[in-house]
């Protein structure tokens, strides 16, 4: 196979998976692992190329498997039962060059510690040791990307011999979800055992690599059993299989406090120990191991409208798992936390307009999962269009805004800031669509935009509206058209019109000099009066802006405090600038006296 087919095959089954939907950055484990470690010549022996996803859904892996061809000669290979279900150009042999080559992949995302990629049978055509290694390895994501999620590779070897060689323990890959295989071995008993007056006491056993005998497990190695062996116990019989009830026959010819079963293919099993003293036989101890490396059935999701305005469309599901059993189905809309469920349909949150991905995962009882994805449109109700906004309100004045868009539908206003202040308003439109509403929460100064989106009894929304710009200035106290003036600008105007009548009395003096005197004690006590008024005014400004903390709006509790501390100094120097026009305006009268 060249490089490019190889590229472009691996790159057609990435494609099987359809969609786009993000995973935590994980890894997997490609492994071999075989029926046995030690053969006789002209034997044949089965070694299993398996995956640990570490929780990680896939949907695709290669690699090329070397063997040494002097020793072993592959002779056949079975993806019957297989995690994959789709081979580009098959796998292929070359006892020649002692490799052999997959390529396979799934449409659907599948996850599990000891998922089966494929099973090769050898036979032993010479002696000595056979190292079987596994090259230029990729195990993809189910992530529409084809992100490589292989991290560890381990292969495996082989003893053939004429002569009985004990077997090392086979190295098996492990996961922080799955316990190691026990350093722990079974220790010989040599010993002369004691008389006993009666049965011996039922075995204890102990399975570290199955601790729990309630539990379905989705990982294999090597299966070794722990029992301890009681000082009158002087023989020990034991047995492995499908029957709960089983007495076990084979007698063990030496005295172990354990056995290994080797490892155990998927099902339900059964091991059988019973102990033997110089009275007989005692009661037989049973241990159960439930077995599961094979996901749930592949299955695809239905919804009842891929395209509409429907903002809950109902999915269904369904799929089934032949050993373990269905444990649980997690649904995942565009990113959101998983819903779980136990049925095979689901009406779907509330969803906004545009395209979405579903993603549904069954698990079996074991961990082992298999999922789909699928991606559906909600279409967005008519846009509501903003007519009429005030550009510019005093902070006591409500914010009137009204507009069109569906009839007798839900409008949303969200007004915000840049400051982070913002409120909302609903209110509904007529049969005619039109809409019309005055904001009365009061605003702090500054400038806002505001939107309006849609949305009918059924939660369906529209897309927002384009956004409109609006300021609250601070409280108007006089208005002429549209013109408005706050306490600053009437002290401006009134500080000009102080300054413009001392002009004017200044020239009025030159003029009609004889009427000095009678006027001056009239402008003294109006400039004193104006000084006054001005004055109080400023001081309760003042005060105000001191206290602004108390008349925020609840919208908001942040106060622009170089703001506050810009306009206390600017009061200040008005308060400074009226004293000094008092006291200039006095001099002035004095002197017309």
């Amino acid at each position: 196979m060249t490089k490019n087919f190889r590229i472009f095959a691996f790159a057609f089954l990435l494609a099987l998976s359809g969609l786009t939907f993000t995973q935590d950055a994980q890894a997997a484990i490609l492994y071999a692992l075989p029926e046995k470690r030690a053969i006789l010549p002209g034997e044949s022996i089965s070694v299993d190329i398996k995956v640990n996803t570490e929780d990680v859904s896939i949907n695709a892996a290669q690699a090329t498997v070397q063997f040494p061809s002097n020793i072993l000669e592959l002779v056949d290979f079975d993806n019957s039962v297989s995690a994959f279900n789709f081979w580009v150009q098959g796998p292929l042999i070359s006892n020649e060059d002692g490799t052999f080559k997959f390529i396979g992949g799934t449409p659907n995302g599948v996850s599990g510690q000891t998922l089966q990629v494929i099973k090769m049978t050898f036979k032993a055509v010479g002696q000595g040791t056979a190292q079987i290694s596994i090259n230029d390895a990729v195990v993809t994501a189910n992530d529409g990307r084809g992100t490589n999620v292989l991290s560890t590779i381990e292969g495996t070897s082989i003893q053939v011999s004429a002569e009985v060689v004990a077997p090392t323990a086979p190295v098996i890959p492990v996961s922080p979800a799955r316990p190691p295989a026990p350093a722990e071995q079974p220790e010989r008993i040599v010993r002369t055992p004691v008389a006993a007056v009666g049965l011996p006491i039922q075995p204890k056993l102990r399975i570290p690599l199955y601790p729990d005998e309630s539990r379905w497990y989705n990982h294999l190695g090597e299966t070794i059993v722990f029992w301890d062996v009681p000082a009158d116990v002087n023989g020990v019989a034991t047995a492995i299989d499908k029957d709960p009830n089983t007495s076990p026959e084979r007698i063990e010819t030496e005295l172990f406090t354990g056995k290994s079963f080797g490892v155990l293919k998927e099902g339900i099993w059964y091991i059988h120990v019973q102990f033997k003293n110089n009275v007989g036989w005692g009661k037989t101890a049973h241990y159960k191991i439930s077995i599961d490396t094979t996901p749930p059935v592949p299955f695809k999701i239905n919804i009842d409208q891929q395209v509409s305005d429907s903002p809950s469309p109902r999915i269904s599901y369904e799929t089934f798992d032949s050993l373990s059993g269905i444990s649980k189905a997690l649904i995942f809309v565009n990113h959101q936390e998983p819903i779980e469920s136990q049925e095979t349909s689901l009406t779907l949150p509330l969803q906004g307009p545009g395209k979405r991905t579903v993603r549904v995962r069954f698990l079996d009882k074991a961990g082992n999962s298999v999922e789909d994805s699928l991606e559906f449109e909600i279409l967005p109700l008519q846009t509501p269009v903003i007519e009429s906004l005030a550009k510019r309100v005093s902070r006591d004045e409500p914010v009137f805004v009204s507009g069109t868009g569906l009839p007798d539908t839900f409008i949303d206003l969200q007004i915000s800031s840049k400051a982070g202040q913002a409120a909302k308003e609903t209110i509904k439109s007529d049969n005619l669509g039109k809409w019309a509403t005055s904001i009365k929460e009061p605003l702090l100064i500054g400038k806002y935009t505001i939107t309006a989106t849609a949305r009918d009894e059924r939660g369906a929304l529209s897309y927002p509206s384009a956004p409109q710009d609006f300021s609250v200035r601070p409280q108007t106290i006089v208005s002429f058209g549209q013109l408005d003036f706050g306490w600053l600008e009437i002290f401006i105007i009134i500080a000009l019109i102080i300054l413009s009548g001392a002009g004017f009395y200044g020239w009025y003096y030159l003029g009609i000099k004889r009427k000095r005197e009678a006027y001056a004690i009239v402008i003294a006590r109006d400039v004193e009066k104006m000084h006054n008024l001005l004055k109080d005014n400023l001081d309760k400004l003042e005060n105000n802006i001191e206290n602004l903390d108390k008349f925020v709006s609840p919208i908001s509790k942040e106060i622009d405090s170089t703001m506050k501390t810009e306009s206390l100094i600017f009061i200040k120097r008005m308060q400074e600038t009226l004293d000094k026009i008092r006291k200039y305006v006095k001099k002035e009268v004095e002197e017309m006296k």
